[in-house]
C-alpha cells in the first residue's frame, strides 16, 4: 500500500507549465483541395467501372457463341440476333 501511495503522489506532482508559448498555426495555402472529393465524381467513376466490368463479363461470355452455327446455338436456347 505504501508503495502505490508514493507513485500517487509522484504522478499527481507532475505539472504543465501555463506559461508555455502557443504553437502557430500554418498559413492557409492558396490553392485548398478537401479531403475528400465529391460524391457526384466517386458515383460517376464507380458507374463507369461497373458498366466496364459488366461489358468485359459480356464479351468474355457470350460473344464466343456467334462462332458456333445457328442450329447449335437454337439447341442451347440462343438466337443469333439476341446476341448481336
Amino acid at each position: 500500500m505504501s508503495n502505490l501511495k508514493q507513485l500517487h503522489s509522484v504522478q499527481c506532482e507532475v505539472k504543465t507549465p501555463l506559461n508555455e508559448p502557443s504553437i502557430p498555426r500554418p498559413p492557409m495555402p492558396d490553392f485548398y483541395m478537401p479531403a475528400m472529393p465529391p460524391m457526384g465524381l466517386i458515383n460517376a467513376i464507380e458507374n463507369w467501372v461497373k458498366a466496364l466490368f459488366r461489358r468485359r463479363c459480356f464479351r468474355q461470355r457470350f460473344l464466343p457463341l456467334l462462332g458456333y452455327d445457328d442450329h447449335i446455338l437454337e439447341d442451347m436456347g440462343h438466337n443469333r440476333e439476341d446476341i448481336e
